[in-house]
């Protein structure tokens, strides 16, 4: 995938977030109980589980037992989806994830959009 199909697709991934309203996370009492590219129970992507095709490969991202992040799908090469961006993307879509992947609760998610709109804003080849 070259860089301005990239920030294409990524653009599209945060507005798909922001339309969505939050995280693709599960909280309970003790915090942040885990993240999901989907989650069924509450009909949620994560950002990199928006720029995924369909459900059945957010499912199996989800379902990888041998690690689930993106840079483990590029690099063993677990996910196929994944082997169409360049380690920079990879590297920059990671980052992304550990954005998402943070959010706790009472955290602002509009600040949340802002920072990964700024993050693909410095993103360049």
């Amino acid at each position: 995938m070259n860089n301005q199909e990239f920030k294409q697709s990524v653009s599209g991934a945060i507005d798909k977030l922001e339309k969505q309203g939050k995280v693709s996370v599960r909280f309970t009492e003790n915090g942040n109980d885990g993240c999901f590219y989907y989650d069924e129970k509450n009909n949620t992507c994560c950002i990199v589980g928006m720029m995924m095709p369909n459900n059945d490969v957010r499912k199996e991202a989800d379902d990888n037992e041998f690690g689930s992040g993106i840079i483990y799908m590029y690099k063993y090469g677990s996910i196929e989806w994944a082997q169409q961006f360049t380690l920079q993307q990879v590297n920059f879509l990671a980052k992304l994830q550990r954005l998402h992947d943070a959010f706790e609760l009472g955290d602002s998610f509009s600040d949340l959009i802002s920072s990964m709109r700024k993050e693909l804003e410095t993103y360049d080849q």
